[in-house]
């Protein structure tokens, strides 16, 4: 069988996961199980002529299911944990927002809220316990807080590049209408933000461990491949916006 390097790495990350998910089983059958996967990779995609895809390995391991599946299988039935929230982390659950909410008072406590439960839920991942409904008790800070730092990274230059949009019309003579700015002020901030958006998806494609860290438990698909492409996509917006710049002088 034969893989291309990204999908290589992205079974090698697949694997990892498992792993890491097992250590804690009484009857750690990592190795066994890790075995069990490659012979169905091979068996699903040994017969091509070319290497496979990272597409065509996530259509095999998406049939598999999750990596932290599997220590139901690794796992003696009496030591796996399928429950609601309970102890200690329940409490971290609802102070996490309780602390959330008192955030929109006093802003630092935002992080303190996030961090909460990002520890909360990394202990409980860890026992590689199923918490059901339970796991939306963390989900509601983590999505918010996440959700601000995605919008954050994408509109903070915004503010910047409206100004200098508005700039460019003032030295061009250009005026708009009683409810629309100049176009090359529309160009101007748009071709800005997309430029901006095309850097910062070259930085989230070469740095995929910080983004899964950062969003989690919300970017396990995250794939190198569809940020590049959001910087293509990105980079062409800003290259249409500079032509439009240019001829409209």
């Amino acid at each position: 069988m034969t893989l291309s390097n990204e999908a290589r790495q992205h079974l090698e990350r697949y694997l990892e996961e498992m792993r890491s998910s097992m250590r804690d089983c009484e009857n750690d059958g990592a190795a066994e199980i890790e075995q069990d996967i490659r012979d169905h990779v091979e068996a699903e995609l040994g017969e091509r002529a070319s290497a496979a895809s990272v597409d065509d390995l996530d259509e095999v391991l998406t049939r598999l299911g999750t990596p932290r599946q599997w220590v139901l299988a690794g796992t003696a039935p009496q030591t796996v944990t399928v429950r609601g929230l309970g102890g200690i982390e329940e409490w971290m659950a609802y102070a996490s927002i309780a602390l959330l909410l008192l955030g929109f008072v006093l802003p630092p406590l935002i992080l303190v809220s996030w961090l909460l439960a990002r520890w909360a839920l990394a202990r409980l991942e860890q026992r590689g316990e199923h918490l059901g409904a339970g796991r939306w008790l963390f989900y509601a800070p983590l999505a918010a807080i996440s959700m601000a730092v995605a919008l954050l990274l994408l509109l903070w230059p915004f503010g910047a590049l409206a100004e200098l949009g508005t700039l460019a019309a003032r030295n061009r003579g250009a005026a708009g209408s009683d409810h629309f700015p100049p176009a090359i002020t529309l160009v101007v901030t748009f071709g800005g933000l997309s430029l901006y958006w095309a850097i910062l998806g070259v930085l989230a494609a070469l740095s995929e461990r910080v983004v899964r860290f950062v969003f989690h438990p919300f970017a396990g698909r995250f794939r190198p491949r569809l940020a590049w492409r959001w910087s293509g996509i990105a980079a062409t917006a800003a290259l249409c916006a500079a032509v439009l710049f240019v001829v409209n002088r």
